[in-house]
């Protein structure tokens, strides 16, 4: 198995599994500390995970891109699709981070309008829709690549 598959698939487990860690974190930690602190654990976490599952996925499909020819414009759109979407989901996370004493807090909302917190929930929504919608580019590119025909090494010859 090639290099950059193994380290993407080691990232993107990594990142599969540091967004499931904060419910259990949570569950363990709710009865030691403020509810902000783990809001803030979970948030941080979440955004990491969410990145290193975008950079892990875009090398594997970077590599399948290599070796299925017939797929690659597919499987080029999708690999950036869920890279680019892995980073605003993290980008967003971090402002939602910034943001977090505000909204759990306790501290008086009066400062940040409404539609702050909406503009960024539509955010989420937008950047984790585009991840999927890279996933399905990359794997109907995979399979168009894997589906398609050799193609020949001597071209026809007309008589």
């Amino acid at each position: 198995m090639p290099r950059w598959v193994v380290i993407g698939l080691v990232l993107a487990g990594t990142g599969y599994l540091m967004g499931r860690l904060p419910s259990l974190l949570i569950l363990y930690l709710l009865r030691i500390g403020p509810i902000l602190l783990y809001v803030q654990v979970q948030l941080a976490l979440t955004s990491v995970g969410v990145l290193l599952l975008g950079v892990g996925l875009y090398l594997v499909f970077r590599d399948l891109r290599e070796r299925l020819p017939a797929g690659r414009p597919w499987i080029s759109m999708g690999a950036l699709a869920v890279l680019a979407g892995a980073v605003c989901t993290a980008a967003i996370g971090l402002v939602d981070l910034a943001l977090a004493p505000s909204m759990y807090g306790g501290a008086v909302l009066s400062s940040l309008p409404v539609y702050v917190f909406e503009a960024i929930s539509e955010a989420v929504w937008v950047a984790e829709t585009a991840i999927g919608a890279g996933v399905l580019l990359a794997l109907f590119g995979t399979v168009r690549g894997l589906t398609s025909p050799a193609p020949s090494p001597v071209p026809p010859t007309f008589p």
